[in-house]
Formats: C-alpha cells, structure tokens, sequence
C-alpha cells in the first residue's frame, strides 16, 4: 500500500466529524510531509524527536547517497543554523571567562593562585580552539570584545565584591594579539592594562552640556539631541565631531540616545552610570 492509500485509509477511519478537515489537509501534504503526518498519525514521533543521534546518521546517509527525498531539510536547516551559533557563542563565552580572571588576576593580587592562572590559560586554549576549528570565526573576538569586556566587568565585580567603577568603564584594557597568524588571537599574554583614554575638550563640553540639561529638566525627560549639536557648534565644535563622540558615549553605557523611526537622532540621555561616572570623567582632558 502507498503512502497515499495509507492517509487515505488513516482518513476514513476517522470519525465523520473530522473528515472535512482531513480530506482538506490532503491538498498541501506531499513527499516528506507526508511521511511525518504518517508517523504522527501512526502514533510514532518523528525520529528527529526521538532519537538525535539516529536521525544525524539518517541525513548523512541521505546526504552522501544525495537521497534528496529522505531529507528532513526544515530541520537540517535549523541544525546547521544553530551549529554556526553554538561556536559564536561559545567563542564569546571563553572570550568573558577570560577577561573576568584578567581582572580578578590584576585587581585581587593578593588573592593570586595556580587555579586562576590554569583558568587564564585555559580560556586561551579554548578560544585558539574554536578558531582552528572554525577560520572565519577570526575576527569574532574583536567584534564581541566591547560587549564581552562589559559583561565580564559586571561579573568581576561581583566575584569579587568590589566596586563596580574598581574597573576600567572606557573599554578592555587588555589588546588584542595582532602579532601572531591571525588577527583576532586570544588577549595578549601580558596582564598590564593600558592607561585609560584621557577625555578630550569636546567630549568634556557634551558631558557638561549634558549634565546641565539634566539638572533644567529635573531627570523628567531626556535632552533634544539637535540642541545639544546646535550649542556645540557655536562654539566652534564640527557637528560629525559631536555625533561620533555621542556614539562612544553610547557605546560605553553612558548615554542612550533616540531615534525616530527613520534612524535620526532625536534626544539624548545619561544613564544611571554615566550620572555616577560624569563628576569623575570630566576631571580629565588632554
């Protein structure tokens, strides 16, 4: 008996309250929705549910014997989609764990041991793993570093219990290794962070600015970005300058800024940290 005349005898068993809408499944079913809908209908599950590793060897089979018709592809497609994202992920993962024990190694000394060592080393070993595994996830420590860098400060500090602001707020003090064969190489070996960017006169004069609406608006709402480019360019401050440091501010968590639906700029607004940060950053300049 066919497929067909086995959905077919499947359907006519079917109590007559369910017919219309069984005969009206029968105009989309075809090929390999049609062994699924037998399966389920039999009672049994879809491999894929049942038995992973079986239905791994299944598609590889198919895929070797190009067996297009035995390809459960709706999920092949969501295998693979999501095999690409495991190893980004994990890349990143390795990528934070690394820089939390940075941290710990640079601002506990006193709480130095082999363990945290072994786990510097470790995260290395794992990070230059995936990428020998995987060559086009090379540059992917140095797209998720600003990210990774946030989150393992935010996990350092409570590891640690000290204060949040006990590490850098500007960005990863540590530097990628560009020396080596590829761009990208696990963070250098050296636990010597680099002195953190002085503020320049503009990015002070936003900051001020900033602040001053803060305090006229009483927190109540964020400041008009166009006034805020506006007063700087009267003082002389060229306005792709202005926005270029609005998107540092933004990208280091101290202001948000709005858009409209079209993408423009619209207000400006410090977050909690960078109201906690600002007295402290502006006392710096180059």
């Amino acid at each position: 008996m066919t497929d067909r005349q086995t959905l077919h005898q499947l359907i006519k068993d079917l109590p007559d309250s369910q017919l219309v809408a069984a005969e009206d499944c029968l105009t989309y079913l075809h090929g390999e929705k049609v062994r699924q809908t037998l399966t389920r209908l039999g009672g049994q599950p879809p491999l894929y549910d049942t038995d992973f590793y079986a239905w791994a060897q299944q598609q590889a089979a198919a895929l070797r014997a190009l067996d297009w018709a035995a390809l459960d592809l709706n999920n092949l497609i969501e295998e693979v989609e999501d095999l690409a994202g495991r190893h980004r992920d994990a890349l990143g993962s390795e990528l934070k764990r690394l820089l939390v024990h940075l941290m710990k190694w640079h601002y506990q000394p006193t709480h130095r041991s082999d363990n945290w060592l072994e786990s510097i080393e470790q995260a290395r070993q794992a990070i230059d793993e995936v990428i020998d595994d995987y060559p086009i996830l090379a540059d992917y420590p140095r797209v998720v570093l600003p990210k990774a860098y946030q989150r393992a400060r935010r996990q350092a500090a409570r590891e640690t219990r000290l204060p949040l602001t006990t590490f850098p707020w500007e960005g990863c003090p540590w530097a990628l290794d560009d020396t080596g064969a590829r761009a990208g190489h696990p963070l250098t070996q050296q636990e010597t962070p680099v002195a953190p960017e002085r503020l320049s006169r503009l990015q002070r004069r936003i900051l001020a600015w900033l602040v001053a609406e803060d305090q006229r608006l009483r927190g109540t709402m964020a400041a008009d970005h166009q006034a805020l480019v506006q007063a700087l360019a009267a003082l002389g401050f060229d306005k792709g300058n202005v926005s270029t440091s609005l998107k540092g501010f933004a990208a280091k968590g101290l202001v948000t800024i709005t858009r409209t639906p079209g993408g423009r700029a619209e207000a400006v607004d410090l977050t909690p940290e960078g109201r906690h940060r600002v007295a402290t950053l502006t006392g710096s300049c180059d």
